[in-house]
């Protein structure tokens, strides 16, 4: 995990990586300089690049056969997200109640679709 090393070793080298995911991965365009510098040094102070990109590297490879899933599932689908799921495999996959697609967003749902986020979360857990 040469990449986890890199983004520890060097404060620039972090900062221009999140800044590419923030733009490829995103609605660029809502976040305030503030909100990328606070993601920075949060990542920065806590040394956790390591930790944050594990997953993506393990699910590069391979990904564990779905067993049944039985518990009721929501699922918000956000435009700029990273690998839109398509509904008929969600559907065939999970017991879904409720499918949101939402106005804008992206991988950093909590960031920068936080409204539309959490009203799609309240309308799911009133429904249960």
């Amino acid at each position: 995990m040469s990449l986890g090393f890199g983004l520890s070793d060097s404060p620039v080298g972090m900062a221009v990586w999140l800044v590419e995911k923030y733009h490829a991965w995103s609605d660029w365009e809502r976040f305030s300089i503030d909100d990328l510098l606070d993601n920075l040094t949060l990542y920065w102070m806590t040394n956790c690049a390591q930790s944050s990109v594990r997953q993506y590297y393990g699910n590069s490879y391979t990904l564990p056969p779905m067993g049944k899933v039985t518990v009721p599932t929501a699922i918000a689908r956000f435009p700029k997200d990273i690998l839109p799921v398509p509904k008929p495999w969600i559907e065939r996959n999970y017991p879904l109640v409720q499918f949101s697609e939402m106005p804008y967003g992206g991988h950093f749902t909590a960031m920068e679709a936080t409204e539309p986020f959490v009203l799609a979360l309240k309308e799911f857990i009133k429904n249960l």
